[in-house]
């Protein structure tokens, strides 16, 4: 085991030796990982550091930890001799505390260095090499680790090994590990098998995604012999699959999955309303055919034929795509940047991903790229549909899951976006007919400056008729 505890070298003030912090400036609590042959030291106000530094440091120099606070003193973890091996080589064993607060953090940090250093020499390891088997050429260290991380991490001992090699484990508590991990995924696999013969088929699906309660969901729509039902998978965090289905039918695969999410939050009450209202809206579709959308408006948008570079909102641990704003430009960013500033923004991405406050942030986005495949060909939008009939998609989202559908009728009543909206509409006023954009500017800042007092109206009347001269 490799021994990175030398005194004197360059540390952060948090993991000076004893000899280089005057006596004065020691916390009030701190633990000292010392090395008892040698005599070198070295101290840490946070105990999971330390954890890792009595793992890292080399067992014959039998390393020992001292909790110290205020004027009292323990010795938390020590090395032991345990006999020797086979080989003759000195069994050396590190114990671990368990009876004082920091004592939890301290054993973290040992078994976070402990995993880590497994990782790396597993890895190392020529796992398809001829000759005698990969358990025989292991060396006594990793075996005595893998034995030990078993013991506290069985199910983390177990995936690493299994991760390399199928071989039989070096040890009991490997073995044991490794054992119970096939067992459980044997059962797992069984109950699956039980689960898809008792299911009615599913004839449509859309996309997987996950819940603020950390569940997996994706709507389906099933086929029974009463019709097409509309409904939705689980994934349940103990690893179970169920599936639900709504009594009520519907004329085809499409419909069904239309009202999946209705059916999901509001059970069949809630789908009996959905349906009642999507019927409702129907008809008045069909009653007025020419009157066109006018504002913000929640539908769905085809994907382009080619994906090009957009401006996304990220969240979460893994970067889960939020929304996008149409092409990566200056005015997207712009508009990303407003939103992620935005607290009402924020709080309903944070009412469903987790850590979405600490998380969320800008990005780019190609549709394609990396690992979660393409989108679907069609997506939740909101698009602004102006006066004049013009139409230009702000926001897309990547499905119709529950923070999709929450964000898109957030924005589009946000005076967020409102205000994005206006801008662009200036924006291309003033690129249409500069000289008409520059009047209709004058007009409405005249009137705000009408409602101002007497005596700053005519130094911003002045500052707004030399703009507009220099701008004509």
């Amino acid at each position: 085991m490799e021994n990175d505890i030398n005194a004197g070298l360059a540390r952060p003030g948090t993991e000076r030796s004893d000899a280089e912090r005057p006596a004065t400036d020691r916390p009030k609590e701190y633990f000292s990982v010392r090395l008892t042959l040698s005599g070198a030291a070295q101290e840490f106000e946070d105990p999971r550091q330390a954890g890792e530094a009595f793992f890292r440091a080399d067992p014959a120099e039998r390393p020992s930890v001292a909790h110290i606070n205020g004027n009292t003193a323990r010795t938390m973890a020590r090395t032991e001799i345990h006999g020797v091996h086979e080989s003759g080589e000195t069994r050396y064993f590190k114990s671990l505390p368990d009876s004082h607060a920091p004592d939890a953090e301290f054993r973290a940090g040992f078994l976070n260095a402990m995993e880590a250093s497994l990782t790396e020499r597993l890895g190392k390891l020529e796992w398809g090499k001829d000759g005698p088997a990969v358990t025989e050429r292991l060396d006594t260290g990793l075996r005595e680790d893998l034995e030990a991380f078993a013991r506290r991490e069985p199910e983390k001992a177990a995936s690493h090994w299994s991760e390399h090699t199928g071989e039989i484990p070096p040890g009991p508590e490997l073995r044991a590990a490794v054992q119970a991990r096939e067992e459980v995924a044997d059962r797992e696999l069984a109950a699956y098998q039980e689960a898809l013969a008792e299911k009615p088929p599913i004839i449509a699906t859309g996309d997987w995604v996950t819940t603020d309660a950390n569940v997996e969901l994706r709507p389906v729509a099933v086929a029974t012999d009463r019709g097409i039902h509309t409904g939705y998978e689980a994934n349940l965090p103990g690893g179970e699959n169920e599936l639900t289905v709504s009594e009520r039918t519907f004329p085809n695969s499409r419909e069904a999955l239309r009202h999946a999410y209705d059916f999901y939050e509001g059970g069949e009450e809630g789908l009996e309303l959905a349906v009642k209202r999507a019927a409702e809206m129907d008809r008045e579709l069909v009653d007025e055919p020419d009157r066109g959308p006018e504002g913000l408006v929640l539908e769905h948008q085809p994907q382009p034929e080619f994906a090009r570079p957009e401006t996304a909102i990220h969240a979460g641990d893994e970067a889960q795509l939020v929304l996008t704003l149409g092409r990566d430009t200056e005015n997207t960013r712009d508009l990303a940047e407003r939103l992620v500033a935005d607290p009402e923004f924020r709080k309903v991405v944070a009412e469903h991903i987790p850590d979405a406050e600490a998380t969320l942030g800008t990005g780019r986005f190609v549709d394609g790229e990396g690992s979660s495949g393409f989108l679907p060909d069609e997506l939740l939008a909101v698009t602004s549909y102006g006066r004049d009939g013009g139409a230009e998609v702000l926001a897309k989202f990547p499905d119709e899951g529950p923070l999709s559908e929450a964000l898109a009728k957030h924005l589009a009543q946000s005076p967020v976006m409102a205000a994005y909206v206006e801008e662009e509409r200036q924006r291309s006023d003033f690129a249409s007919d500069p000289a008409q954009a520059i009047l209709a500017w004058v007009a409405q800042s005249t009137a705000q400056i009408d409602r101002l007092p007497s005596d700053r109206q005519d130094d911003l009347r002045s500052e707004m008729q030399g703009i507009a001269k220099e701008a004509n």
